[in-house]
């Protein structure tokens, strides 16, 4: 019996970390879309509705998952051991976990996303709803002291991440290619940095929206508001408007620049308007975007 609760307690840890992954992978318009056909992607979606409680409930989950495992293995290293159970669990425990509970079941997860998380959503409703009275508060915590954002969790934490690694091993290299990056783009303009995303047309349906966004990177897209510029449609606002709603009632305005601009002005313009996005004009039409994450992943991306 404490093998099986062993057994358990690792598969448990593995789902969590894969759902975890999930959470950043799967795009919650692919969601919307699915959910129209699947009955398991409207549990999902109805599941992970709110991102920093649905977070918190996997990371709790996760925590006690690991420390169930080493329990249990902690029974089973006591019998005739004359060492220390509990450290003994640890110790062969921890490379397991890592590999079979962390590293294995997220690769897994990245390798198909979307599909891997629905088989994965019987157990992560059961999870979400006996987990729901540590998870809540912690989420109201969370929302209590600003850590949040509304419409923008995701994006903050993947841009997180994404200077977090550019400090890996040798920081002082990374930030001088950056450096060295932006420099050579000098004299170039915006060009080196513009990001093309879809430009729709005005009298596209909620619907078509969301199904042409699910399968777009990060879910971005530009929609015409003739006489004036295009907005911004972020797949994330996309995904909780009502479906009686216009999709340019989910739009965003954002910061204009002109293309002729240096990287450092347009940095500094948006940093003015506390944009992350803002669009780029040339003489004759919109050329596309800019991405503050996007720009900071090419400053920073490794040297070839």
């Amino acid at each position: 019996m404490i093998w099986l609760a062993l057994l358990f307690a690792i598969f448990a840890s593995a789902v969590f970390a894969a759902a975890e992954t999930a959470l950043y992978a799967v795009s919650p318009l692919r969601l919307v879309h699915g959910a129209r056909h699947s009955r398991r992607a409207r549990w999902q979606l109805r599941v992970s509705a709110a991102s920093a409680s649905y977070l918190c409930a996997l990371l709790v989950g996760n925590n006690i998952a690991n420390d169930a495992a080493v329990h249990a293995a902690g029974e089973i290293f006591s019998v005739g051991s004359g060492l220390d159970p509990h450290l003994m669990a640890a110790l062969a425990l921890t490379p397991i976990i890592f590999v079979f509970g962390e590293v294995l079941p997220k690769q897994l997860m990245l390798a198909s996303s979307y599909h891997r998380n629905l088989m994965l959503t019987p157990f992560l409703v059961v999870a979400r709803v006996v987990l729901w009275p540590v998870s809540t508060p912690l989420a109201w915590m969370l929302r209590a002291i600003g850590l949040e954002e509304e419409g923008g969790y995701r994006r903050s934490q993947l841009g997180a991440l994404l200077l977090e690694g550019s400090r890996d091993k040798d920081p002082e290299t990374a930030a001088l290619v950056a450096a060295h990056r932006a420099l050579q783009a000098s004299g170039k303009g915006l060009t080196p940095f513009i990001r093309q995303v879809p430009l729709l047309p005005a009298t596209l349906s909620l619907d078509a929206a969301r199904e042409q966004l699910s399968v777009v990177r990060d879910g971005l897209a530009l929609i015409e508001c003739h006489p004036n510029p295009p907005k911004l449609l972020l797949g994330s606002r996309l995904a909780r408007a009502a479906d009686d709603s216009e999709v340019a009632a989910s739009a965003k305005e954002i910061p204009q620049l002109d293309h002729t601009l240096e990287l450092s002005e347009a940095l500094e313009q948006m940093r003015r308007h506390n944009a992350n996005f803002a669009l780029v004009k040339t003489p004759d039409n919109w050329s596309g975007i800019l991405d503050l994450e996007d720009i900071l992943a090419n400053l920073f991306a490794p040297a070839p």
